[in-house]
């Protein structure tokens, strides 16, 4: 399973739902191919609205280690904001430490 990585927190809500949506339409991407692919955004974005939780990579640390230690690969979403996301660098460097292979994927590429 590959663990998909992109950034989400942003102060203008109109920058988070975007996130979403560019991960949302890579998840459906994969599974078209019939790769199963997790995605903390795409799974959390809902509840995490409804209910009002964090969005805080730190509120979601321990859910996304757990995830990502059962992934076989890390492949980041390349979208702007990816590389100054404090999330996004915490599942990259767990994957170094897991020793998963990690790759980089533009928004409109599986």
């Amino acid at each position: 399973m590959i663990y998909l990585a992109s950034p989400y927190s942003h102060p203008d809500p109109l920058v988070v739902e975007d996130r979403y949506q560019k991960a949302l339409k890579i998840v459906a991407e994969y599974a078209q191919l019939k790769i199963a692919v997790y995605s903390p955004i795409v799974h959390w974005h809902v509840v995490a609205k409804r209910y009002e939780l964090p969005t805080d990579a730190a509120f979601w640390a321990g859910l996304n280690e757990t995830m990502l230690k059962r992934c076989s690969k890390l492949v980041v979403l390349a979208i702007d904001g990816w590389n100054e996301s404090l999330g996004v660098q915490q599942e990259y460097d767990w994957a170094l430490e897991l020793g998963l292979p990690i790759s980089f994927i533009k928004p409109d590429t599986v």
